[in-house]
Formats: structure tokens, C-alpha cells, sequence
């Protein structure tokens, strides 16, 4: 167990100095090896555990599809789609890019219809 937690602390390390140096190509295959590792679905907090997650991640570094993918699971837990309006409202990051303004994206921080609700 303690193996496992100092490769996926050093795998993020590893990946935050790729993407530094401008090595994206090598920083995605990182981040889709860390996803890989991880257990999945990464629940969401509304204060902690974004700004390094491999949701933003992703974002960061334009793979899309990922992202979208682990955004979509996250919005599906508990309290999921109220930490992402959260996380994407106060992480600057996330400001500068045209996320916010993704509709799909858009689309996974709406409320679901009134009529989705009630067949719950």
C-alpha cells in the first residue's frame, strides 16, 4: 500500500514538471497512466482535491475526451455537479480557458429537469 501511494505521488510530480517544461504529449501519457491507477469514480469535495485532480488535469492539458469522461462521472456522485460549478468558478485556471463556456461541459453543471428529478 505504501508503494502505491508514493508511485502515484511521484506519477503527479512526475506529470506537474512534464507540463512545466512544456512536454505535454509526455504529461498526457502520465495523466491517463495515473487515471489508469486510480480508483475511479474520483469523488469530488466542494473544498478540496481539484487543483491537482486528473479531472483538471486533463482540462489543462486539452484532452478532452478524458476529461470529459471523468467530468461526467463526477458530476453523476453526490454533491459531484455542485464541486465542479465550485471548482470552476474559483480556480483561476479555469477561468482563462473557454472550459466554462464548453457546452458540454455547461451541460454537465446543470440542474437536471424537474421531470428527471421526480423519476429518481
Amino acid at each position: 500500500m505504501r508503494r502505491t501511494a508514493a508511485l502515484l505521488q511521484a506519477t503527479r510530480f512526475d506529470f506537474q514538471s512534464k507540463r512545466g517544461l512544456g512536454r505535454l504529449d509526455e504529461a498526457r501519457a502520465l495523466n491517463r497512466a495515473f487515471v489508469e491507477i486510480i480508483p475511479l469514480p474520483i469523488l469530488l469535495s466542494l473544498v478540496g482535491g481539484w487543483f491537482f485532480s486528473p479531472m483538471a488535469s486533463s482540462l489543462l492539458l486539452e484532452d478532452r475526451s478524458l476529461a470529459l469522461t471523468l467530468l461526467r462521472e463526477g458530476a453523476s456522485r453526490t454533491f459531484g455537479r455542485e464541486a465542479l460549478r465550485v471548482h470552476f468558478r474559483v480556480d483561476p485556471r479555469m477561468k482563462l480557458k473557454s472550459f466554462r463556456e464548453d457546452p458540454e461541459i455547461a451541460a454537465l453543471f446543470a440542474e437536471p429537469d424537474a421531470k428527471a428529478k421526480s423519476e429518481r
